[in-house]
C-alpha cells in the first residue's frame, strides 16, 4: 500500500477533515502517491494575513514524508458532490472546512457516501477535541477549530444595546 493511502487510512485524511471516499480502491488520479490532495475553501489558503493554509502545509510536510496539495474548486463542496454522482475521480483525498450542513447535504444528495468513517484512536490527540465540538456521530470528520462571534458597532450610528432583563 502506498504511503499516501497508509497515512489516510491511519488518520482519516490529514489535518482536519472528512475523508473523501478515498479508503477503497486506488485512485485513477494522476496525483503522485507521495501527495495528499486536500480540498478546502479559498480563504483557508488565500485570505490576507489570516490564512492558516501555508502553516498547515508546512507543518504537515515537516511531520510526514508526503506533500500536501491544496485543491480549491469553483463551486466548493458541490463540485465534489457532482464528481461523486458522475462516478469520476474526486481529485481530493480529504477536506478541510466540512460543516454539519455539508454532511447533511452529502447524505441527502448522494447515493454513495462522500465521506468515510475513521478510527479515532488512530489520530494522535483526537481525544483532546472537546466533546461539545463533535458534530458527526459517524466519525467522518475531526473538528479543527471553534470561534466566538461578537458584534462590533459604531455607537455614533447605532444605539447601544439595552441591558438584559433576565
Amino acid at each position: 500500500m502506498t504511503r499516501r493511502r497508509s497515512f489516510l487510512k491511519a488518520v482519516g485524511g490529514a489535518a482536519a477533515l472528512g475523508t473523501a471516499g478515498c479508503m477503497g480502491a486506488s485512485s485513477s488520479s494522476s496525483s503522485s502517491y507521495d501527495t495528499v490532495r486536500v480540498a478546502t475553501y479559498n480563504s483557508f489558503i488565500d485570505a490576507p494575513s489570516t490564512s492558516a493554509g501555508d502553516w498547515v502545509k508546512e507543518e504537515f510536510e515537516s511531520r510526514h514524508d508526503l506533500t500536501l496539495e491544496w485543491v480549491v474548486p469553483d463551486g466548493g463542496l458541490q463540485h465534489f458532490f457532482q464528481r461523486q454522482q458522475q462516478g469520476a475521480d474526486l481529485g481530493a483525498d480529504a477536506f478541510v472546512g466540512v460543516t454539519a450542513p455539508d454532511l447533511v447535504n452529502a447524505d441527502q444528495e448522494l447515493d454513495d457516501p462522500l465521506f468515510t468513517s475513521y478510527d479515532t484512536s488512530a489520530v494522535e490527540n483526537s481525544d483532546n477535541v472537546v466533546d461539545a465540538y463533535q458534530f458527526d456521530p459517524q466519525d467522518r470528520v475531526i473538528p479543527t477549530g471553534a470561534s466566538y462571534v461578537s458584534f462590533v458597532y459604531d455607537e455614533g450610528v447605532v444605539s447601544p444595546p439595552r441591558p438584559s432583563t433576565r
